[in-house]
């Protein structure tokens, strides 16, 4: 089977890591499966050295003045027509827009990655403004593209399909699966054989992956860190992977709270399950989080999780059973489940076997698998 998987581009972020795992393990499933970007950025490329995406940055983008009323001739679609696939697998909305004027797979899958705001888009009280009115007209135009194609839309959370059913007419959200992601867990085992109990004299160390953005919300992990010092006059270190437009800013927040020395910020870095290894505790700031990669990975490592409550990590993030999930962003509460991990060393092993055990209900090999017979159709 030859399955196109298309995508903006290859930053840092969950559905894009997720796209790469998911090419790597169809291929060692025996199928051809290719990625088609909008962009040329890769920046996973020392970790999937075998995957070269094909960049095609001529593409659909829709215009109030030229309305779409005919077959586009751009590169993407020709290139597609070119390689014939049997499905076109979708991620993200600029991809879906690009997508619009391509018909000729037999297969059409869209992945739900988080709660896209082009749908929710209308004219309402801001009829005027410019980019309301392209919203609405993208909106138009995917709904359409959607519901002729029979989409099969793959919901990544609860919280995800929830939104497509409200968003979406019902002859799409008919369509709309149940879909949570998947990580290589092969990948992150490198801790077995490790002991992971703190040494005396050694400081605490937390960590954190994630894009530095307002919903991510790192700058609150440094409120936790100092409540964390000041409260149970412990030594404790604070590792933030990635980058993002925010990350000056929490440097510079550091550095005003004293918390400079005692936080590590590398930008983004290869095979983070590396960093994991660092670490005692993984912390999860994310005010809202489609679904949570990152933390099913922290528990594949073998790391006990304290996150907040970002609604998509509530689908295997079970409160006081395989880690902590806190409701609201309050530092000194999120310290305190800091502590009572690390001062309690059966707690700990609890939260670090449950989340294994987790973790594993979420094997990408199986995920493809099924990938392969219930979406794609694949005979078994």
């Amino acid at each position: 089977m030859r399955i196109a998987h298309v995508i903006p581009n290859l930053a840092r972020g969950g559905a894009e890591r997720l796209t790469l795992d998911v090419v790597h393990h169809l291929r060692q499933l025996g199928h051809e499966a290719e990625i088609f970007c909008l962009e040329n950025t890769y920046l996973y490329r020392s970790d999937y050295p075998l995957i070269q995406p094909i960049v095609i940055e001529d593409h659909f983008k829709p215009s109030l003045k030229k309305p779409l009323l005919g077959p586009s001739r751009d590169t993407l679609c020709l290139e597609l027509e070119k390689w014939k696939p049997d499905v076109v697998h979708s991620h993200l909305w600029a991809a879906e827009v690009a997508l619009v004027p391509y018909w000729k797979a037999p297969r059409f899958v869209t992945h739900v990655h988080d709660n896209m705001p082009q749908l929710s888009a209308s004219l309402g009280a801001k009829k005027l403004q410019r980019r309301a009115l392209t919203d609405s007209y993208e909106r138009f135009l995917v709904l359409r593209s959607w519901r002729k194609k029979k989409a099969r839309l793959l919901c990544i959370s609860k919280d995800a399909m929830a939104y497509i059913q409200c968003h979406t007419p019902r002859s799409i959200a008919r369509n709309a699966l149940y879909w949570p992601n998947a990580i290589d867990i092969e990948r992150f085992r490198t801790w077995q054989g490790k002991s992971r109990i703190p040494k005396e004299g050694r400081p605490l160390t937390l960590v954190n992956a994630g894009s530095f953005v307002p919903k991510k919300n790192q700058a609150f992990l440094l409120e936790v860190l100092r409540s964390l010092i000041s409260t149970y006059q412990t030594d404790a270190r604070l590792i933030l992977l990635g980058e993002g437009p925010l990350r000056e800013e929490v440097i510079q927040k550091a550095r005003e709270m004293g918390l400079s020395e005692k936080v590590e910020i590398p930008g983004n870095v290869a095979q983070v399950e590396n960093w994991f290894q660092r670490a005692d505790i993984y912390v999860h700031s994310a005010l809202y989080e489609p679904f949570g990669l990152v933390i099913l990975e922290a528990m594949a490592a073998g790391l006990p999780v304290v996150a907040l409550d970002g609604r998509g990590n509530r689908d295997f993030m079970q409160d006081g059973k395989n880690g902590y999930l806190i409701p609201q962003a309050e530092a000194g509460v999120f310290a305190e489940k800091i502590w009572n991990i690390h001062h309690h060393e059966s707690l700990r092993q609890k939260f670090i076997q449950a989340g294994l055990a987790t973790a594993e209900n979420y094997d990408m090999r199986r995920y493809c698998e099924k990938l392969l017979q219930e979406v794609y159709g694949v005979p078994t």
